[in-house]
């Protein structure tokens, strides 16, 4: 999996979790301190997440960061995060 289908679940499961709590991008704004249009471009792209931001949407979800990584391949995303082997 490459980088851009990791950014594109990681998008996917913050409006389906977003929705699935029944918040507004208002609301999830305010429980981050973030923008609406902010939230907004995290959910639709291209904008790229933080991992600090990535960290205040998970709380403010109430889920586990790595929800947002669940069942994605370790290192298929980025091949050059392997260790290198002599």
């Amino acid at each position: 999996m490459d980088a851009a289908a990791v950014e594109r679940t990681i998008r996917r499961r913050l409006r389906r979790r977003r929705e699935a709590l029944g918040l507004t991008l208002p609301e999830l704004a305010g429980r981050t301190g973030l923008t609406v249009q902010r939230v907004q471009a995290f959910e639709q792209g291209p904008v790229s997440i933080s991992a600090a931001t990535l960290m205040r949407l998970a709380r403010a979800l109430d889920i586990d960061v790595d929800y947002f990584f669940e069942g994605l391949a370790r290192g298929s995303a980025d091949r050059s995060a392997r260790p290198v082997t002599a």
